[in-house]
């Protein structure tokens, strides 16, 4: 019987979390030189990256590579990995497990990260890897960068550049793998890996002569983010070395597989109870005592293409709110035809309002990037509101046509920002977003959807001015179009409300694993009582493939304005892709509908016009 290979996965912690262990998986304590007592009274059955030779003192920027460093230096086994305590391999190749709550080990079985599995694959491959992903800006993934370009848009453009010299001077016959990365535009990251120990001692000899040059010539960055430079390299030189040994050793036998992360609870989607729903009463038709006075300013930048879901948004605050309150709706007209306009003005059957539209130049936001195929120019209109509103206006709600309003929205208009420059709502991306832009990550990073503005503090900042000085200084990190230039403009301005006057659409979505501050009780109040629910992203309430299970809401309202005769539609398609049992039919007859694992559509006269 042959012997079994030693192997060793060693799974980084920083702080207590669930403990993932075998006989190969074995936790170790990252940064333990410099943790509290605390932690090091939560971690002290693990061991320790501050024992033996290492460099545990410097975790702050090498991140996880301290526990590598202490297991090139201290151990001596066949196989030598790494992984975290949020993130381990998934080596079954028919689960696409992507995110789980807890890694027991029946769990570990099921992604075969259990002993067993893993001496089995390695009898197979030399290298394990996470899956090659494709490089491109945060939630663009048909706009592909460069390995070079993602680098020096995340991070620090001087210090890949250092790391290039280096390799070229010192290294030179790795040049031609790291040209080969670096103008590439697909990338694995993490430092995750397991390897046979041969390959593992290589790359650490390598790596640590490259990183210790690094640090006698460049400083450490003072955010607390990009501190983390060493990691950051670390993880592009993995490829580079990989692509360096596939092409030196074309035998040798690697395996990308994918990964599943661990989901806090903060991340854990809602446990949504439909029923449970606070949802709004159209309190309008019935209460018609009036409980105080507001007169209310609200804005939306509207084109033709939206103008009808702008009304049912309009319908939903009008029909919402006390009798008392008197609007004033501001339309910033990006081509909002007559006939349409007509149309809005139907709308006081419901309540009398008074509406006035902006007619604003399009050319003033030609050089501003459009990158979300939902989005229009129209997105940029606000960033003028302190110039085009009339003098008397020193206050307003700025809305985003894709919202339904859902219980008063005077009080919203009623909260005091006299010390701010705006009031919103934590962004569901809200952690990542800060990183991306380097924000203090005290000040949080808002959805610019829903925002109440103080037009007077703008003004007086001369907002105009500062937003575009800072989208010309900062344009290769503008994504999220006018949401991140107001964000980098007023950082540490802004007064957050709470998450239920912008209720976002992974609330109500299975993959919430998007970096986000705001908690999982947060999540559950803003949810079950959304005074605002704004249908985010693509996963939009008029569109056939809509999934939010409060799209009904938008048909709901719309019905109460002069586009209510597509309801019907709309309506139809949800009863019967919900109701109507599987069956087989033919498409030429004049309605089909048809199921299956991959298609839940209707049909008429054989053209598709509603997907579930």
């Amino acid at each position: 019987m042959s012997k079994k290979n030693k192997i060793k996965i060693f799974v980084a912690y920083h702080k207590d979390a669930q403990r993932i262990e075998s006989k190969i998986l074995t936790p170790i304590h990252v940064g333990r030189a410099l943790a509290s007592n605390d932690i090091k009274a939560q971690l002290q059955d693990m061991i320790g990256d501050d024992t033996g030779d290492n460099i545990s003192y410097k975790n702050p920027n090498y991140c996880e590579l301290t526990a590598l460093y202490w297991a090139w230096k201290n151990t001596d086994t066949d196989y030598i990995g790494l992984c975290h305590y949020r993130r381990l391999f998934n080596l079954n190749f028919y689960n696409a497990i992507d995110t789980t709550y807890s890694f027991d080990p029946k769990f570990l079985t099921k992604i075969k990260m259990d002993d067993n599995s893993i001496e089995e694959l390695v009898k197979s491959f030399d290298i394990i890897l996470p899956s090659i992903y494709n490089t491109h800006p945060f939630g663009l993934p048909k706009q592909k960068m460069t390995n070079y370009d993602f680098y020096c848009q995340e991070h620090t453009k001087e210090h890949l550049d250092a790391v290039i010299s280096i390799i070229q001077k010192d290294y030179p016959e790795y040049t031609e793998a790291l040209e080969k990365y670096l103008q590439s535009q697909k990338s694995f990251f993490f430092n995750m890996f397991l390897m046979k120990r041969e390959y593992f001692d290589q790359y650490m000899n390598w790596l640590f002569d490259i990183l210790n040059k690094l640090e006698k010539i460049l400083p450490i960055p003072e955010d607390s983010y990009q501190s983390r430079i060493y990691g950051f390299i670390a993880e592009r030189l993995l490829n580079v070395f990989i692509i360096h040994l596939k092409k030196h050793n074309p035998k040798i036998k690697i395996y990308h597989t994918n990964s599943v992360v661990y989901a806090a609870d903060c991340y854990k989607p809602v446990d949504i109870n439909k029923a449970q729903i606070s949802l709004g009463t159209k309190k309008y038709l019935y209460d018609r005592e009036s409980t105080g006075k507001s007169n209310i300013n609200i804005v939306f930048s509207v084109d033709n293409n939206y103008i009808q879901h702008c009304s049912a948004t309009i319908a939903s605050i009008l029909l919402n709110s006390s009798c008392g309150n008197n609007f004033n709706f501001i339309l910033l007209d990006g081509g909002i035809s007559a006939k349409n306009k007509e149309k809005l003005e139907k709308l006081k059957s419901i309540r009398n309002f008074e509406i006035n539209y902006i007619k604003i130049d399009n050319q003033k936001f030609a050089n501003l990037p459009l990158n979300r195929s939902y989005i229009s120019i129209a997105t940029y209109y606000r960033l003028l509101l302190p110039q085009i509103l009339p003098s008397n206006i020193n206050k307003v709600i700025y809305l985003d046509a894709d919202i339904i309003v859902e219980q008063d929205i005077a009080e919203l208009w009623n909260m005091d920002i006299t010390d701010y420059a705006c009031a919103a709502a934590e962004d569901e991306g809200s952690l990542y977003q800060i990183k991306r832009l380097k924000l203090p990550i005290q000040n949080s990073y808002f959805n610019a959807g829903v925002m109440i503005f103080n037009i007077e503090y703008l003004r007086k900042m001369d907002f105009i001015k500062i937003w575009q000085e800072y989208f010309n200084k900062n344009k290769d990190i503008i994504l999220l179009q006018d949401q991140d230039i107001l964000n980098g403009t007023l950082n540490g301005k802004c007064k957050f409300l709470p998450l239920k006057w912008n209720a976002n659409g992974r609330l109500y979505s299975k993959d919430n694993i998007i970096e986000h501050i705001y908690s999982y009780e947060e999540a559950m109040e803003a949810a079950h009582n959304p005074a605002i629910i704004h249908f985010t992203d693509k996963n939009k309430p008029w569109m056939k493939t809509c999934t939010h299970p409060l799209k009904t809401e938008y048909i709901k309202y719309l019905k109460h304005t002069p586009w209510k005769n597509k309801t019907f539609l709309y309506e139809s398609c949800y009863f019967i892709s919900k109701f109507i049992k599987p069956v087989k039919t033919n498409r030429r007859k004049f309605i089909s509908v048809r199921f299956n694992k991959h298609e839940k559509s209707i049909r008429l006269f054989g053209r598709v016009i509603y997907n579930a």
